[in-house]
């Protein structure tokens, strides 16, 4: 019997055929939904939080997903952030929804900060790829 980890990357590859691709899957999204915020981990720097994509890098990457001048390779060398980061796509590790505005209320904030400080942890620990 698998584990709820294993079925997990199992679904990922059926659904998406590798991380790559997911990972590009959810560039498009965000860039399709450009007010939407997330938390990007990397391999090699701190992760970034509460960000969008920037609105320029946004327009062209969809444009170029469109067939409208075939630049998406070269978009992704430079992914662009409404922070100003802009990195590679394969420095990227994890991109993670984080809503700008959350009902607290119901939320454990000890165990939000948890998460948070496991995703910049493992982001700085992080030595290898892991592939789905």
């Amino acid at each position: 019997m698998a584990t709820p980890h294993v079925e997990a990357l199992q679904r990922m590859r059926q659904v998406f055929g590798s991380r790559e691709q997911h990972l590009l899957w959810q560039l498009s999204w965000y860039a399709e939904h450009e007010n939407v915020t997330f938390d990007a981990t990397f391999y090699d720097r701190e992760p970034i939080l509460e960000v969008t994509l920037d609105r320029d890098f946004a327009r062209e990457f969809l444009a170029s997903l469109g067939g409208r001048g075939g630049r998406a390779a070269e978009l992704l060398t430079r992914v662009a952030f409404s922070d100003g980061t802009a990195v590679s796509v394969d420095r990227i590790w994890t991109i993670n929804y984080m809503p700008r505005e959350l009902d607290l209320t119901a939320i454990d904030l000890a165990q939000g900060e948890t998460c948070r400080r496991w995703r910049r942890d493992s982001s700085r620990n992080n030595s290898r790829h892991l592939s789905l």
